[in-house]
């Protein structure tokens, strides 16, 4: 398989992928999974080849593109799910951001792998260039998940989780008109004191909206000003 994956091969070979490579990816060793998965991506669309939007071979790349797809959603090791995602690139964005594709990829959001989250929302910001009706109405959700996360949540570490990924979140171009509706939210959901490890990552998602919202938050520099300066001025930080 890594040998496979390996050559430089302009011909279309799906065919082949389908009926040999993609079994693979239910091979009960791990390291056969990974790179059963690598092989499919790279030679289901050669790179320099033109991308296919019709006929008998797209149907046959949808097929195993969602088979690819299920395998990222179930697969019960992170390596192996990551590595689809990874191998999912810029020439596969004409498919993924189709809607079947887009409801596939948002289980992600939920996987129990910070790695993958963070890989899901590059990916879905991706997408929002081509289709925003389909990605940004279930993004916006997941915004708002994220803000609760903030608001109310217990655990240190997943309050944590959800400021980086909200900076994540914030660094996709295409993902930040849905911001601004829930700027004063986040400002004011953001932990920027006591605990230093969550105030750090604060400090940092308060500057990534700073970035996207610019003039918008000098309505809250004199709240902001204060803290900043504050943790600042904290030699143990």
């Amino acid at each position: 398989l890594r040998t496979l994956g390996g050559l430089s091969m302009e011909e279309c070979l799906l065919p082949f992928v389908r009926d040999c490579v993609l079994t693979y990816l239910d091979s009960p060793i791990e390291d056969v999974r990974i790179e059963a998965a690598k092989t499919c991506c790279l030679l289901l669309l050669p790179r320099g080849q033109p991308v296919l939007s019709r006929g008998p071979s797209a149907a046959l790349l949808e097929e195993i593109l969602q088979r690819l797809l299920q395998v990222a959603v179930s697969d019960l090791v992170p390596a192996v799910r990551t590595t689809v995602l990874t191998g999912l690139d810029a020439r596969f964005d004409r498919f993924l951001c189709q809607m079947h594709h887009v409801t596939t990829l948002l289980f992600l959001l939920g996987d129990e792998d910070y790695g993958m989250r963070v890989q899901t929302i590059a990916l879905l910001g991706r997408l929002a260039r081509i289709n925003p009706a389909a990605v940004l109405p279930p993004l916006r959700q997941h915004l708002l998940n994220l803000i609760s996360g903030l608001t109310y949540g217990y655990d240190p570490r997943f309050t944590e989780e959800c400021i980086m990924l909200l900076c994540h979140f914030l660094d996709e171009t295409a993902l930040q008109r849905i911001v601004r509706p829930f700027m004063s939210t986040i400002v004011h959901s953001l932990p920027l004191k006591d605990d230093v490890r969550l105030a750090t990552a604060g400090l940092e998602a308060m500057g990534a909206l700073c970035t996207v919202m610019r003039q918008d938050m000098m309505t809250y520099v004199d709240t902001l000003i204060p803290v900043i300066i504050e943790n600042m001025n904290d030699p143990s930080s």
